[in-house]
């Protein structure tokens, strides 16, 4: 059997792309210790705390495209629906203020800095500083 030029061609880059494949599958190769004891590791257990947020009723987070936390353990999340910043209380849950109805028409990226000022842009190129936390 005689192989042309396009087939040989074919080959290397099946071949290439194999390769390349298993080599970034043995890269991305990442242990999970399920074991549950974590305290020689030093990483610390996270979970689900089914009810928090605490939401009014009828109310749903939209899609959520940034959230922070300020140094009074206030929760900031930018998200696509109504109040589209919320600043949560990261102990209770609760729903403490929120702001920027009307301000953004695609919420993309959120940032709260060392001053605890919160900055927030939208996709269409608008950022503003829009409190002090």
């Amino acid at each position: 059997m005689e192989w042309s030029a396009s087939g040989i061609l074919r080959m290397k880059c099946l071949l290439h792309f194999t390769l390349f494949s298993v080599l970034i599958g043995l890269a991305c190769n990442v242990t999970v210790d399920h074991s549950g004891d974590d305290s020689d590791t030093g990483m610390d257990n996270y979970g689900v705390v089914h009810g928090w947020p605490v939401l009014p009723e009828g109310y749903a987070l939209g899609q959520t495209t940034g959230v922070e936390v300020d140094q009074h353990n206030c929760v900031f999340v930018f998200h696509r629906a109504a109040r589209p910043v919320l600043r949560i209380d990261g102990d209770s849950g609760e729903i403490l203020s929120s702001f920027g109805d009307d301000k953004f028409s695609n919420t993309h990226g959120l940032d709260v800095d060392h001053d605890n000022i919160v900055g927030a842009g939208a996709g269409t190129g608008i950022s503003a500083k829009c409190a002090q936390a």
